[in-house]
């Protein structure tokens, strides 16, 4: 995450490079060991203008992408932009990947760090900061803040084939169907918030009915 405003063109073409490589990646990996999958994606829009974003890391990632100005179709929304990315399954990847490290000699040791000068003081060459919110604490960092977001699980339902962006977002996975989601800026709470979890139920109960109708 970042914050738009403070985006310079340097950062901007290093995330595209960024985001062709990690694609790249990704596409070899596709198939049932490693949980990848590609899926269609409909991003159901209200305003024309928004059709004109550019996708994160460029259009030409995204294939098949089309435009359509249909509502009796696509849930209502009388602009939808349609096309296919990446979906990957967490539990099947994870548990894949630290397999592959495990194989190619590698180990797990749980560690606690309090400074940044206890993390000099490993022996490995390169180290990679993936402390998330704790870099906050450990390197002195204030301006790093939580951004909470809920999420709804329902029961699988492998009939379910897409993905949908809206006023909310669904995707499929086999171990539930994933409902979201909310965005609130320097919310450390890790409780489930029951107002948000109606609200999230009700947006998608809306966009449903689109598709009924």
């Amino acid at each position: 995450m970042f914050d738009s405003p403070e985006v310079t063109t340097t950062f901007t073409a290093q995330l595209r490079l960024a985001c062709q490589i990690s694609n790249r990646a990704f596409q070899l990996l596709a198939g049932n060991e490693y949980g990848v999958r590609w899926m269609e994606t409909l991003e159901l829009l209200r305003n024309e203008a928004s059709l004109q974003h550019e996708l994160p890391g460029g259009n030409d990632l995204y294939p098949q992408l089309e435009i359509h100005k249909d509502p009796d179709r696509f849930f209502g929304f009388p602009f939808v932009r349609q096309y296919y990315t990446m979906l990957i399954e967490p539990s099947t990847y994870l548990g894949a990947l630290l397999r592959d490290f495990y194989v190619a000699g590698g180990k797990v040791v749980v560690k606690q760090f309090r400074s940044r000068q206890e993390i000099a003081g490993l022996t490995e060459q390169v180290i990679f900061n993936c402390t998330g919110l704790g870099a906050r604490d450990l390197f002195d960092d204030e301006s790093l803040t939580p951004v909470r977001g809920q999420l709804e699980i329902l029961l699988p339902q492998p009939e379910v084939d897409y993905c949908y962006l809206s006023s909310g977002y669904m995707f499929p996975r086999r171990d539930g169907v994933v409902l979201g989601g909310t965005w609130d800026h320097d919310d450390w709470n890790l409780n489930p918030n029951p107002e948000q979890s109606t609200m999230i139920l009700d947006t998608h109960t809306e966009i449903m009915k689109g598709l009924k109708n």
